[in-house]
């Protein structure tokens, strides 16, 4: 990239992309419809790429290549996860894309061989690779499919983050994937003994653990209370029941909750009304589906059947989710909330918590929330303080 182009994209960060596009002119030389994405994505970037967003002559693809590719944070710790195993050979990322995986990948083996159909996308990866710094990645600007077929050598791990193949499309199934890793596991079996996919957050493990057989692990990975990625570890005539793995990583470390589903299926939950304190899970335990095992494993009674809250007399600190004490009912509005702020947070409840501001004439902040849940016998509506 051009030293004055640099230049004006750091001058220019804060300005209104959508003001650069409607300029329709060339700037240094570039249309605009490339300095604004440049702008836009750069903006992205600072959060969900800071390494990459520090080096100014990084150029973007278009901003939906952005979106779907994996962060810093969660492209990190896939690269951390395969380290435990050892394996310093070589990677083959299938799906290499703009190449964030294959960057972080590089970090833990000798040899990443990036795969991307796409000329232009391959080509910008390759070029931000070496801005970075790494060498010891190879590329190939050919299908999946085809690659598989010229790959000659066998590899340590194969790696695949197929995407979406409509925009805008929910994608629940692995079949609603480019390339269909359901289709493609036998040629991907006969080069490695090590795979790793990832599949998109709406994906029912349970659907996807019957289409890939040889699932050691499925890892649930949520940042900041989010889930981002279900990544199924598949290794070559393993047969036993996979692990589930809840991520959740945040600012102050991270939370990780490991059972299995048969470990679901033999416990029972205890029932009980709200008691002094409220525990919620993180979203990759709520994903995964450990309804019973997570009360069982911290001693706690559950709301509700469908409402998957947790409740105590004693307050537990190392509780992988959000904790919080009760105060009181909202029916002690005027005292527990005198300015007429909460948050507000409703599961299992008739009302949103827009109609729960409406119908009580509340505002949005504070300090204190408002939980609204239905128990076994009625609805509640908890004034509480959150404690973590």
């Amino acid at each position: 990239m051009a030293n004055d182009l640099v230049q004006f994209l750091l001058e220019h960060e804060h300005d209104d992309p959508i003001k650069i596009l409607l300029s329709q002119k060339n700037i240094h030389g570039y249309p605009a419809e490339f300095i604004a994405n440049q702008l836009d994505c750069r903006k992205r970037a600072k959060e969900k790429l800071p390494s990459w967003y520090a080096n100014p002559e990084i150029i973007y693809p278009h901003k939906q290549n952005l979106e779907q590719c994996s962060s810093e944070i969660t492209g990190k710790l896939k690269s951390d996860f395969i380290q435990t195993f050892k394996l310093n050979g070589t990677l083959v990322d299938l799906t290499g894309g703009f190449g964030v995986d294959s960057y972080f990948f590089s970090k833990a083996f000798k040899k990443i061989i990036h795969v991307e159909p796409n000329e232009k996308l391959c080509g910008l990866a390759k070029d931000n690779h070496q801005r970075l710094g790494t060498l010891n990645i190879e590329y190939s600007t050919q299908t999946a499919q085809d690659f598989l077929k010229t790959l000659s050598a066998q590899v340590d791990w194969i790696y695949l983050d197929p995407s979406r193949k409509s925009e805008g499309k929910k994608v629940v199934k692995l079949s609603d994937c480019e390339p269909d890793v359901t289709q493609l596991l036998p040629s991907i079996w006969a080069k490695t003994g090590q795979i790793l996919i990832k599949a998109a957050p709406l994906l029912d493990i349970k659907e996807g653990l019957k289409q890939l057989p040889g699932a050691r692990a499925v890892r649930v990975v949520s940042v900041n209370n989010e889930c981002k990625e279900v990544l199924f570890h598949l290794q070559k005539s393993y047969g036993d029941e996979p692990e589930i793995e809840c991520i959740n990583i945040q600012s102050g470390g991270e939370e990780r909750f490991a059972f299995r589903f048969s470990d679901e299926g033999e416990v029972s939950s205890t029932f009980s009304e709200p008691l002094d304190f409220i525990y919620e899970p993180n979203a990759s335990i709520l994903k995964a589906g450990a309804f019973k095992k997570i009360g069982k494993d911290f001693g706690l009674s559950k709301i509700a059947v469908n409402t998957h809250l947790y409740t105590s007399t004693d307050h537990l600190i190392d509780f992988p989710g959000r904790v919080f004490k009760v105060l009181g009912n909202l029916s002690e509005q005027a005292t527990l909330l005198p300015d007429g702020k909460a948050n507000i947070i409703s599961r299992n409840h008739p009302l949103s918590p827009e109609d729960i501001k409406k119908k009580y004439k509340l505002k949005d902040g504070g300090t204190q929330y408002v939980l609204a849940f239905s128990g076994e016998k009625k609805k509640y509506l908890l004034v509480a303080d959150r404690l973590k």
